[in-house]
């Protein structure tokens, strides 16, 4: 590499893997080897510096890798470049090693729960509302202890299809929904789907909106309009962090 490109300021790019597990799998395989392949429409140069900020869902800061590209392909159909990971000695590649191990066992020092909500609502603007607002609570308020990731669907058959599909650590159901509305949801659930699965339901249609979720098997009910301390105090006593 020339000694110009070496005094260039490095080019960052984020590698956001699935979970830990991912990336743990991928530091064995790869980046503790010293390579990997990074996905990108970028066209650069091979010799090009790179910084890689490398995380996942949940962990408070990125791992920090140095790099260099070697060259550009396709992989998979994507276009990206293969990078030569740059340590200054096994030193700090087992210090790196040793983080991304506690990291992978969740130590709370270097990762925030994630809790997972999946929240069916027919009205897009108010899904968009909850998910802001729990992302601001866990900057703010939990300091990133606590992160969330929501998922919104509207109604409960494609609620029904993402619990299929995915793991939830709580629901958010309204009563009133188009399709499969919130308490078929709800009985679907408790029948087998996912029985022990902590269920709020919300509802602006009175104590018969109340007794529908409830007959159903939620396990707490709240009225709209939602306040956000309500909400977050509801989510925390469901799922208890």
């Amino acid at each position: 590499m020339s000694d110009d490109r070496l005094r260039e300021t490095p080019l960052t790019l984020r590698l956001e893997y699935r979970d830990a597990a991912n990336l743990l799998d991928q530091w064995r395989r790869n980046l503790s080897q010293g390579q990997t392949f990074v996905r990108t429409r970028e066209a650069l140069e091979a010799g090009t510096r790179l910084r890689l900020k490398v995380g996942f869902p949940g962990l408070r800061e990125p791992f920090v890798l140095l790099g260099s590209v070697r060259t550009a392909r396709v992989e998979g159909g994507e276009p990206g470049v293969d990078v030569a990971i740059h340590f200054a000695d096994r030193a700090e590649q087992d210090r790196i090693s040793t983080r991304i191990e506690r990291a992978a066992a969740g130590d709370p020092e270097l990762c925030a729960r994630v809790v997972r909500l999946l929240v069916l609502e027919d009205n897009p603007h108010i899904g968009a509302l909850i998910t802001s607002g729990l992302q601001e609570v866990a900057r703010r308020e939990l300091r990133g202890r606590v992160t969330f990731e929501v998922e919104c669907a509207p109604h409960g058959a494609a609620g029904l299809a993402a619990l299929a599909r995915d793991r939830f650590d709580m629901a958010v159901c309204d009563v009133y929904l188009p399709v499969m509305d919130g308490p078929q949801f709800i009985r679907e659930v408790r029948a087998g789907k996912a029985p022990g699965l902590p269920i709020l339901a919300v509802s602006a249609g009175g104590p018969a909106a109340r007794e529908q979720a409830e007959a159903a098997g939620c396990d707490l009910f709240l009225e709209k309009p939602l306040r956000l301390t309500e909400l977050v105090a509801a989510i925390r006593r469901l799922v208890r962090f």
